[in-house]
């Protein structure tokens, strides 16, 4: 579901488009190939971003001509200490940050 919302990203920019299944194989590859940078413990994770943005020498409002996709890996530790009970957190289902169809549009 993640490569689909980056692909409407990248579409709604006019980025180029790209084959989400291919670039899923790719992300996989990169793992495998960093795999000893994973931290080992309960908790712990790999950070995974996906980035593409417009690296043309153009400052003005035209489509992209370059474009540079890239993906960022990034060890993570526990966010919270072992004996950590976690945060309270409260769930506003009327005043949302990414409206439909705007920024962070699901």
């Amino acid at each position: 579901m993640n490569m689909k919302r980056f692909c409407r990203s990248c579409q709604r920019l006019t980025l180029p488009e790209f084959d989400p299944e291919e670039m899923l194989e790719c992300i996989k590859a990169l793992v495998k190939i960093d795999e000893d940078w994973i931290p080992e413990g309960e908790g712990n994770s790999l950070y995974i971003r996906p980035l593409a943005m417009n690296t043309s020498a153009v400052l003005g409002l035209c489509s992209p001509t370059t474009t540079t996709l890239v993906v960022f890996l990034a060890p993570a530790g526990q966010y919270f200490g072992k004996n950590s009970r976690g945060e309270t957190l409260f769930l506003d289902e009327t005043h949302v940050r990414a409206w439909p169809g705007g920024t962070g549009h699901g």
